[in-house]
């Protein structure tokens, strides 16, 4: 549970940072609604992986209306925080968690998927947290640890039995005892009896 309690504090403070830069930055640039921006960037940041792209894609509409004579304001509304997000999100959120919950991108996209099924948006929120402790729970038991290790994508072969080496049974060495009696000898050629040419 501390971890799910580590991620869900530095993942908010990264979301809050994020609405933050985004707000700041579409304000700079003039675009209205700005605010609204930073507040859905703060919300959709919970959502992994497709929370980031509809936050960078929604003010799109919005800046063509605006900005309909700048296109290069037009493609700074997108850039900017777009390059928040990944900065933010795939770089400095992943060191500052460490190991985080340990889950594989398609897990997420998964658990996206099905506790979205189930819950709706509110399953999409919570998708994250509920595999990681789903994930922290399989990983109590042993029976279970290649299920958990299989949602973080940890395929480790299992440890070889270990063996005292204590050298060759008696059989094998019998065995090789007779071999070398049994095997014949090479031929070699005696100096006088060599092929003439």
């Amino acid at each position: 549970m501390q971890k799910i309690g580590r991620y869900v504090g530095i993942h908010a403070s990264i979301s809050t940072v994020t609405g933050l830069l985004i707000w700041a930055s579409l304000g700079l640039l003039g675009l209205p609604l700005a605010g609204v921006f930073g507040v859905l960037a703060f919300v959709l940041n919970w959502i992994p992986s497709i929370g980031s792209i509809i936050v960078t894609l929604l003010p799109i509409p919005i800046a063509v209306a605006q900005f309909h004579d700048s296109p290069l304001l037009i493609v700074l509304v997108v850039v900017i925080p777009g390059a928040v997000q990944n900065l933010l999100g795939n770089i400095l959120e992943p060191r500052l968690l460490g190991g985080g919950l340990n889950l594989h991108p398609v897990t997420i996209l998964l658990a996206l998927s099905f506790w979205g099924l189930v819950w709706g948006i509110v399953g999409m929120f919570l998708a994250a947290p509920i595999t990681a402790a789903l994930r922290i729970v399989l990983m109590q038991f042993d029976m279970l640890k290649p299920i958990g290790n299989l949602m973080a994508s940890h395929f480790a072969a299992p440890p070889a039995p270990r063996i005292e080496d204590k050298g060759p049974p008696v059989a094998d060495q019998r065995t090789r005892q007779v071999t070398k009696s049994v095997m014949p000898r090479p031929l070699t050629l005696r100096p006088g009896l060599a092929d003439p040419k």
